[in-house]
């Protein structure tokens, strides 16, 4: 895996619509990854990183090969200061304990009318986190009989 810190240039009125809009992120970033994607070979993760106020917006990107950068930069010059792209090998522990945060949009198909529609509730979140968690080895720690998951932000985004 490959780890990228993206410092976008905010002056810029693409990077704010960008910013404002996480689907053309997820378009602008994922050009860097293009051929990979058209083959369903790749994964792309990325997370805008919390800052103050008057920080520079930084993106971390996560994909499964080296990205081309240049890609990105040839359609937006100025878009970024790219940091990296680095090597990622995580080295994992049976019972590690690992902490995150996520922004995702969770989703299942519904088969009655073939379309993927947003799961609403919590309980229906924190079971598609359970279910992705699973399928990846990991699993959610109880305390108390609780799950420690928090759900911060919880409104629908649409593509537009």
């Amino acid at each position: 895996m490959w780890v990228s810190k993206l410092v976008l240039d905010s002056r810029l009125r693409e990077v704010r619509w960008a910013i404002a809009n996480p689907y053309a992120l997820h378009q602008a970033l994922s050009w860097a990854v293009r051929d990979g994607l058209e083959r369903k070979e790749e994964r792309l993760l990325w997370r805008l990183e919390p800052t103050r106020s008057m920080d520079r917006p930084v993106v971390l990107v996560q994909t499964w090969s080296r990205p081309d950068w240049n890609e990105v930069l040839a359609r937006w010059p100025h878009f970024a200061e790219i940091h990296g792209p680095k090597p990622f090998n995580p080295v994992l522990s049976p019972g590690q304990r690992l902490r995150f945060r996520l922004r995702a949009n969770p989703a299942k198909r519904d088969a009655a009318i073939r379309k993927r529609v947003a799961l609403k509730t919590p309980v229906e979140k924190v079971r598609w986190l359970e279910d992705r968690l699973r399928a990846g080895g990991f699993r959610l720690p109880e305390r108390d009989g609780q799950r420690p998951v928090r759900i911060l932000q919880d409104v629908f985004l649409r593509a537009f």
